[in-house]
This record gives structure tokens, C-alpha cells and sequence, in this order.
């Protein structure tokens, strides 16, 4: 049994005037904490952690992990030094709680506790990026907040905190620690080995000591490894991902219904206004076109806000500390751009031909420009198929091809630019429908969902526009489908991103 905080606070009161007194007619409130919420260890090694603690007249430990061995309580540092299981412990559990119960001067029971657990850490603070792809379970990732996505311009980060996750309890224990955002993330607790990793979409945002948002990184956790086979597909001589940029998955369709609705809408990936580093969550059904909840660190509902573009909004400073806002143009706005054309960065790179500091794809990869997307056309049906029946009146995506090479690309359509409502247009034009009478209605409920594609490219527009890979697809005749590259679209509008490898 320990007394260390009952003398420090003594001593200190014997210094200068305390708030509490050590005393007993005024014992004040006892209380113990620990530093951190976690601590991340690999298999048999130590990791001394730090406590605060005031007005106690005894500790000792409360609990630990089944099959650990004590930690070590020091009195005078106010440290716990914990001790990792070895690999070959097979009766140790993985992960628990380390407790410190301690008796108040009053006689009252306080408790303090740390997550602790036997998990690898991968420190990819040396990869500057304003997203990181995460497809590994149950690790320790580290990243760097202390500066941009560049890696090189500094910001006064003082706190972080989770801006928004697509489900809860996706980032697990965010912490600082010595300017990197130290966070877990688990297997989807299914409970096999085999389980994978928690998927979702998450945003981290560092603020300053006013608690001002100053940079934001998007946390793109699932099961998809864009450097094994398959993960890339050669357009043009780009080297593409086959997911969105913020997918879970990259399938048309499933064996079941249930399965079809779950892998066609994670299939959608996030939403980006050109230029823009930071995403927007897609709809919450994939028939829909309402948004998916997202939750912050407490699991409350986080709202997306609709702002117009204004001389005092349209510019990087404002998007930088309000990522979770749309900004819109009012349709007879010149540009129909989110950034104030006046602005004095409005003519600077936002995307272009390598990695500028607002790029959202992960380190090594960058939007992909125009130019790889050059003569996709849509795959014709297998033989055999018809294309009047029930298989393509439940498509949401074409698999494209350039003859060569071939990858699915989804319809998830875009928010647009005058509110962001995620929007698909149905395409009445001659030019692309040579008989618009023999198609269905648009008031049909089958076009009211998704079934156009919608892709962003680094590349500008003229008319302060910007290029945009575009293909429609009538769901009963393939014949009165296409594809469209290099297309001028407004860059208020929210699109989808594919990712390409830096060269």
C-alpha cells in the first residue's frame, strides 16, 4: 500500500497557497488518472506509463490483463511500468485493463485505468499524405500532425481530435504523443482469425491552443491492398487503384439482395469537390440519396454543412478549418467554383500533374488526370446475356475497358454543386439517346437511382472549369449507354476520385 500522492500534495501546500488542502477538515477530492487512454506493446517488451493523482492516503493495483504479470508501481515517480505477455503465452489475453485503486482522504474508492495491449506499430509519420490507406488489424498506427500534407509546412497543432468516422469506434484511443496522432485500429470483432480489419472512412483534425482546426487527415481503414494482385489496373500507361478513393468495396453486385445493396453502396467511395482535400460521406442506402450518419468520438451524429461560397468562405484558410462544409454556388455564379474567383490563390495548383498539398490520395498515389482515362469504353455483355433483362435493370456500375485492360467503375453520380444533394442525371440528348420516346421515363423510381459515373480528374477546364471522366448507362439497353473523358463540370460539384501511383 502506497501514500506517494498524499505526501506530494502535502508538500506541495507546504510551498505556496493550494487550491485543495491536504487536511483533515478539508480533504478535497481525491482522484486518480492516468496520462494516456492506451498503451500499445509487442509481444514480452516494457512500457512505463505516467499517473496523476491528488488527496490519496493508499493505491495499490485494482486489476490487469488475464495472464500478465504485475506491473510495477512506482511510488515517488508516479509511473507503472507494464509488462507485455511473450508470444508463446497462449493462455495471456491480447489486450485488457491495467487499474489503480486508491482510497481518498474521506474513506471513498477512486479508480484510474489504461487500455493496454500486445499490438505492432507502424510509424508513418516519414509518409507525408492528407489520407492513409490502413488495411492492417490491430495495430498501432502513428502519424504525423505537426505538419501539412506535404510533410514540410508546419502547423501549431496542440490538441487532435476525430472531426467525423463513418462508424463508431473506428479509431480507437487518439491520442498526441510527441506530435503524432497515436490511434488503434481493431479486427471488425467477429472473432475468427481470419477476421479483417474494422472498415471505414474516418477524419483527424489537429487544432491550435484557441481550438481552431488547422489540418485535417482522412483515415481510409479497409480490407483492400492496391499493391497486391488485382489492386491496380494499367490504363494509358497509368497505374490505377480498382477502388474509389474511400471505398470499401468494388463490386456491382452480390448473392443475395441484402449482399448486393451492402457491396454495391460501399462500393460508392466519398465524394470530393475539385480541389478539395478532405471528403464528403456518400448516401446512407445505395437506392438512396439522403447521406450516411457520421459520428464523432463520443458516437453523437455529425452533420454535414451547406454553405455558400463567399468572398469570406471561398478560400483555403476557410475549408482548411471547416472540412465537413459544402461549399455551393448558386447556379448563375460565374465559375460555379467553391473558391471565390477573386480570391488571390485562386489561379495556384490545386491538383495537377504531381502531388500538390491538398491531393487526397495516399502518399505514392495522386488523382488520377485526364489522360488515363482516355478511350475507356463499357465492356460489351458476356455472351449470351441480354441486355433487356432483370441483370441490367440492377447494375450501378460498367465494367470499362481499353481493350486491354479492364476494372468496374460505379455509378454513384455526384453532389451538386447548387446543394449537394447527390444527384444522377438522366440523359435526354439526341445526340446520346437517338430515341429518347422508347426510353423509360425518368419519373420511373429505377432512375431516380444511381446510374452515372462521375469522376473527377487533376486536370483544369477551360471556362474555370475542371476535366471529368463521365459515362451513363440506360439500365434495359446497353446500346444507348456511354462514356465521356475530359468532360468541363462545374468544381463545386462533389465526385468520386480514382488514384493513380506517382511516377
Amino acid at each position: 500500500m502506497m501514500n506517494g500522492c498524499f505526501k506530494w500534495m502535502c508538500a506541495l501546500a507546504a510551498i505556496a497557497v493550494a487550491a485543495v488542502s491536504c487536511s483533515k477538515d478539508d480533504p478535497g477530492v481525491g482522484w486518480i488518472k492516468f496520462d494516456n487512454e492506451a498503451v500499445f506493446l509487442m509481444a514480452g517488451k516494457t512500457r512505463t506509463v505516467s499517473f496523476s493523482c491528488a488527496n490519496l492516503k493508499s493505491m495499490e493495483l485494482g486489476a490487469k490483463p488475464d495472464g500478465w504479470v504485475d506491473p510495477v508501481i512506482d511510488e515517488a515517480a508516479r509511473t507503472v511500468t507494464i509488462i507485455a505477455p511473450v508470444e508463446s503465452d497462449e493462455k495471456a489475453a491480447e489486450s485488457g485493463t491495467v487499474t489503480l485503486t486508491a482510497v481518498t482522504q474521506d474513506g471513498k474508492s477512486v479508480k484510474g485505468s489504461i487500455f493496454v495491449g500486445v499490438n505492432e506499430q507502424i510509424d508513418l509519420s516519414d509518409k507525408a499524405a492528407n489520407s492513409y490507406l490502413l488495411n492492417r488489424k490491430n495495430i498501432n498506427y502513428l502519424i504525423d500532425v505537426m505538419h501539412k500534407g506535404d510533410g514540410t509546412t508546419p502547423i501549431d497543432t496542440k490538441r487532435i481530435e476525430l472531426v467525423w468516422s463513418s462508424t463508431k469506434n473506428l479509431v480507437r484511443y487518439l491520442e498526441l504523443i510527441d506530435g503524432k496522432a497515436s490511434f488503434l485500429i481493431e479486427d471488425d470483432g467477429s472473432g475468427t482469425a481470419e477476421a479483417p480489419i474494422t472498415e471505414g472512412n474516418a477524419l483527424i483534425g489537429a487544432y491550435n491552443e484557441d481550438g481552431i482546426l488547422l489540418w485535417s487527415w482522412h483515415i481510409w481503414a479497409v480490407d483492400y491492398d492496391p499493391d497486391a494482385a488485382g489492386g491496380t489496373v494499367d490504363f494509358n500507361g497509368y497505374s490505377m487503384m480498382t477502388y474509389n478513393l474511400g471505398a470499401l468495396n468494388n463490386s456491382n453486385k452480390g448473392y443475395t439482395s441484402d449482399e448486393q445493396s451492402k457491396h454495391i453502396l460501399e462500393s460508392y467511395g466519398l465524394y470530393y469537390q475539385w480541389g478539395r482535400k478532405d471528403p464528403f460521406i456518400g448516401p446512407s442506402a445505395y437506392k438512396g440519396t439522403g447521406a450516411a450518419t457520421m459520428y464523432d468520438a463520443s458516437g453523437h451524429s455529425v452533420r454535414m454543412s451547406l454553405q455558400e461560397s463567399t468572398v469570406d468562405r471561398g478560400k483555403w484558410e476557410y475549408t482548411d478549418s471547416n472540412p465537413v462544409t459544402f461549399l455551393y454556388a448558386e447556379d448563375d455564379a460565374p465559375g460555379k467554383d467553391w473558391m471565390w474567383m477573386q480570391d488571390p490563390d485562386y489561379n495556384k495548383p490545386r491538383w495537377g500533374e504531381t502531388r500538390t498539398v491538398c491531393d487526397p490520395c495516399p502518399a505514392g498515389w495522386r488523382v488520377a488526370p485526364a489522360a488515363a482515362f482516355v478511350g475507356l469504353q463499357i465492356k460489351e455483355p458476356l455472351s449470351g446475356e441480354k441486355i433487356d433483362n432483370d441483370t441490367y435493370a440492377e447494375r450501378f456500375g460498367w465494367t470499362l475497358t481499353d481493350g486491354a485492360s479492364e476494372a468496374l467503375f460505379i455509378g454513384a453520380g455526384r453532389r451538386i454543386y447548387t446543394n449537394a444533394t447527390i444527384q444522377n442525371v438522366y440523359i435526354n440528348d439526341l445526340a446520346l439517346n437517338p430515341d429518347p420516346a422508347s426510353a423509360p421515363s425518368r419519373a420511373l423510381a429505377i432512375y431516380n437511382q444511381p446510374w452515372v459515373g462521375l469522376y473527377w480528374t487533376a486536370d483544369r477546364a477551360e471556362d474555370d472549369k475542371a476535366q471529368a471522366f463521365y459515362f451513363w448507362f440506360d439500365k434495359s439497353n446497353v446500346t444507348r449507354s456511354g462514356v465521356q473523358d475530359a468532360k468541363p463540370y462545374e468544381r463545386a460539384n462533389g465526385m468520386q476520385v480514382r488514384c493513380v501511383r506517382e511516377q
